[in-house]
């Protein structure tokens, strides 16, 4: 019946960006913010989530060079 499954103690998987979508952005007095929004391998573009730019620069530095 459950034929084909494999075992993972852990139950994780890899993921990883497929593409950056859309670069949205806003400014303030003293601050700029800048939002990505990312397709990762797991979802749809329709289900696709913003990152916000410190948390993927400390996750991908490559990105930001």
């Amino acid at each position: 019946m459950l034929e084909g499954l494999t075992d993972k103690s852990d139950f994780t998987y890899e993921e990883y960006t497929v593409r950056v979508l859309e670069t949205i952005g806003w400014a303030t007095r003293s601050w700029i913010f800048r939002m990505y929004k990312v397709q990762w391998n797991q979802c749809t573009e329709e289900e696709a989530i913003c990152n916000r730019e410190e948390d993927l620069r400390k996750a991908y530095t490559l990105w930001f060079e």
